[in-house]
């Protein structure tokens, strides 16, 4: 039975965030409509609760680890501000925008997470190794090491790098490489760890294991791309780390 998807708490805030932002937009905007004034207080507050708390705690978090005044700060003054001069629309608007960013930023991050996940779930736990003597004993595949000597059966997930020594088997690299089409593999063949041996049996000796792996690089690629900023972002948190303390110290 597949279980239920968790709830988004950054995505279902800013789906409230923009209905109490359509919902200032209709009473500001629409002379027609019973109740303006209502529904556009009633929308802002929406606004500033959904998108202006969730910023203003994450402000305050990096305030208090990180002893930085980040762009969360920026905003959420931004919108207390324009609220305060009597602009409390604009101010909306600018939480909206920041919220959606916010979570489309978040999403990335997620399925960026999701795909190294993925990824780690190709290797196997066990492997069968067989001993000089011929004997083969079910051990943990991160305790294979360089020249261990691995037994495939149909079905079985390959767990380590290394070199077909004996026998033949089809295997479906498509989860690696991105071949579709299963790869025919015999006595000298390369095979990677993370492939499924779908037909025929065969002995492989291990020759990369652990973070030398093909699958542990491209883990390892995944996760860098994701902690790393692009050059744009990364002059954006420079500028803000003088910006946002200089806009505060201005407003004050």
């Amino acid at each position: 039975m597949q279980r239920p998807a968790a709830f988004d708490l950054t995505l279902g805030l800013t789906v409230l965030t923009v209905i109490g932002m359509v919902a200032a937009a209709v009473g500001t905007w629409s002379p027609v409509f019973p109740y303006n004034s209502v529904v556009t207080l009633a929308g802002i507050i929406v606004v500033y609760l959904a998108g202006g708390v969730p910023a203003g705690l994450r402000a305050l978090d990096a305030l208090w680890r990180e002893h930085v005044l980040d762009i969360d700060l920026l905003m959420v003054v931004a919108a207390v501000a324009a609220a305060a001069v009597g602009a409390p629309l604009e101010g909306a608007v600018l939480l909206t925008l920041f919220s959606m960013s916010t979570t489309l930023e978040s999403r990335a991050l997620g399925r960026a997470r999701r795909a190294i996940e993925a990824l780690m779930a190709l290797r196997p736990e066990t492997a069968l190794r067989k001993s000089p003597d011929g004997k083969v004993s079910e051990v943990a595949a991160a305790d294979l090491v360089v020249g261990d000597v691995v037994v495939l059966r149909p079905g079985a997930r390959v767990p380590v790098d290394g070199v077909i020594a004996e026998g033949h088997g089809s295997l479906d690299e498509s989860t690696i490489t991105g071949e579709s089409m299963p790869v025919l593999k015999e006595i000298g063949a390369a095979v990677i760890g993370g492939s499924i041996n779908q037909t025929g049996g065969f002995v492989m000796q291990a020759d990369r294991v652990g973070a030398d792996t093909l699958l542990a690089r491209i883990v390892q690629m995944v996760a860098r791309a994701q902690r790393s900023r692009a050059p744009i972002q990364r002059l954006a948190d420079r500028v803000a780390g003088w910006f946002v303390p200089l806009v505060v110290a201005v407003a004050v």
